[in-house]
């Protein structure tokens, strides 16, 4: 009788399956030990990069991209210091405490208001040829008024416009202008020289006005203009203040150009300016009969200090 044949079931191969897991599994691992060892801070390179205490990306990217690690996307998480993650750009710059500080003076800096008390010299040639009735005042004791004078102005503008490094600004001036000759003279019955008598030319003018400024870096050009009413009074005075004779007053319409700068110290100006005024106030009677009529230009250069908003 045959002898039943037994087939062979492979009855190994289970086992070698057993085994090419175990040799599979540890190579695996062994696999992932050497990659993390690579990778220092704790990065693991699974396609997203938790580098615990690694604050730069770029450190990170480089040993991501390891030779030995499939290149693929980088998606990179920061930690903060205490763990937490932040992700998100970095916090825009705050520009505006700057920008709107009063003691910024850059171009970029544009003022709303200015505001300056000017004092100065005013020169008024055509004043001299000013001559009082020799008729009506001792030639001996009245002069001409001198064409040399003072000044003082208040001025005030705000602007309305404003272009790049252009600004328009409209307001007013308000300035006082006093022109005088002092002399001395003689009369019968007192010491000789002791007698005095001062002719005065005094000008008082309100203008409406605009000015135009270029702004720089440290300083601020600008041309401006008005026009308005001008008042003049006339008279020749003893020492004391007392009134010789007669006097005269007048008024008219006048307007000026002028050329200055600012420049801005710490949220205060100084200023600078040339003005020409040009005004007319015609004849002057009888107490200068012969001098015609009385015009400009006065020429005012005054030095300032104010205050910009």
């Amino acid at each position: 009788m045959a002898e039943p044949r037994v087939e062979e079931v492979g009855m190994y191969g289970p086992a070698k399956i057993a085994a090419l897991a175990i040799i599979l599994g540890g190579a695996f691992t062994s696999l992932s030990s050497v990659n993390a060892q690579e990778l220092p801070g704790g990065c693991c390179g699974d396609g997203v990069l938790h580098c615990q205490g690694w604050s730069s990306a770029t450190s990170c990217e480089h040993l991501f991209r390891s030779p030995r690690l499939p290149q693929q996307p980088l998606l990179v998480t920061q930690l903060s210091a205490e763990g937490d993650q932040e992700p998100g750009p970095p916090p825009a710059e705050n520009r505006s405490a700057v920008s709107g500080s009063i003691f910024d003076d850059s171009p970029n800096r544009y003022r709303r208001a200015a505001f300056a008390v000017a004092f100065g010299g005013a020169y008024w040639p055509n004043l001299h040829k000013v001559e009082p009735n020799p008729a009506i005042f001792d030639p001996n004791a009245v002069g001409n008024p001198n064409a040399w004078g003072v000044s003082i102005e208040l001025a005030g503008h705000g602007r309305i416009y404003h272009k790049d490094e252009w600004d328009l600004l409209i307001g007013f001036d308000l300035g006082f202008i006093n022109n005088e000759n002092t002399k001395t003279f003689d009369t019968p019955g007192t010491t000789p020289g002791t007698e005095k008598s001062r002719v005065l030319a005094q000008t008082i003018y309100f203008t409406p006005s605009v000015k135009l400024y270029y702004h720089t870096r440290i300083m601020r050009p600008f041309i401006g203009a008005g026009a308005g009413v001008y008042f003049l009074e006339l008279a020749a005075r003893t020492e004391t203040g007392a009134l010789l004779e007669q006097f005269v007053r007048k008024d008219a319409f006048g307007g000026y150009l002028s050329i200055g700068v600012d420049i801005p110290i710490k949220g205060l100006l100084l200023r600078l300016e040339d003005k020409f005024h040009m005004v007319d106030f015609g004849s002057l009677g009888n107490f200068s009969p012969g001098s015609g009529s009385l015009t400009g230009p006065i020429n005012m250069i005054q030095i300032g200090i104010g205050f910009v908003l």
